[in-house]
């Protein structure tokens, strides 16, 4: 029973899924603007220690359904859970973590481990399977409604999957802007200093001057990451050019 379990079932949860039930009730009567709240996720947390595969996948198929995924990110929500578990399998079967932490936010999900660094480019230019299987399938599924950053800051590592529907890269912690990093180079360079991969989220205007000019300035911030850029219009002028411009970039 719900009420039997108060550490996972908490307070805030149970709040949380009441407001979902009482804004769903509403979407189905009015049709209204509720329909762009509904993909807010319930705010909780989760530690996971090892045991057995069959219990992570339990444990991750239990914070998904406590975070009211299925319901929020809907078509989404299978490929991000079968992510979360294989990115959590990784840590525990290849680096010393015994334990992994799995939380959310209104529009984001992050899982954190002690670990040196093992990310994106690792997972890219390795033979496994199951991780980087689901890397290859986030990205030719899910890209462009979610964005995924990896950071390892003093031997802790974190996956972190945002809604770029609600948040627009704004809370990304690997995400720049043209006019940041024409501003203050230096600053941006330490913002995304721990990052496998930046991310640029250009401005709805953008001028070729733009980009020459921050073609100039990306290379100090770069210093060898992947540069990933996000909601330039398809078959448009802006992004052929940008995509001449980049040539190593990843445009989504």
């Amino acid at each position: 029973m719900i009420d039997d379990d108060e550490v996972r079932f908490t307070l805030d949860i149970l709040e949380a899924w009441k407001e979902r039930a009482e804004h769903g009730a509403a979407l189905a009567l009015e049709r209204n603007d509720f329909l762009t709240t509904w993909r807010d996720l319930v705010p909780a947390e989760r530690s996971i220690v090892w045991s057995s595969s069959e219990d992570l996948h339990r444990r991750v198929a239990d914070f998904v359904i406590d975070i009211g995924l299925e319901g929020s990110w809907r078509g989404e929500a299978e490929l991000v859970r079968l992510f979360i578990y294989e990115m959590a399998l990784n840590a525990f079967q290849h680096t010393a973590c015994t334990e992994v932490s799995l939380a959310s936010d209104e529009v984001s999900i992050s899982l954190s481990y002690d670990s040196q660094r093992f990310g994106i480019s690792e997972l890219r230019s390795s033979d496994g399977r199951g991780g980087k299987s689901a890397l290859d399938a986030f990205r030719s599924n899910l890209e462009g409604s979610l964005v995924l950053d990896y950071r390892n800051i003093n031997e802790e590592s974190v996956w972190r999957i945002t809604d770029l529907t609600k948040d627009g890269g704004i809370t990304n912690p690997c995400g720049v802007r043209v006019a940041e990093v024409a501003k203050d180079i230096q600053a941006t360079r330490e913002k995304v200093e721990a990052c496998d991969e930046v991310h640029l989220y250009p401005p709805e205007l953008l001028s070729l001057s733009d980009i020459h000019k921050f073609e100039e300035n990306i290379v100090d911030v770069l210093q060898g990451r992947r540069l990933v850029i996000h909601g330039l219009p398809r078959d448009s002028f802006i992004r052929s050019f940008v995509t001449e411009r980049f040539p190593d970039a990843r445009i989504v």
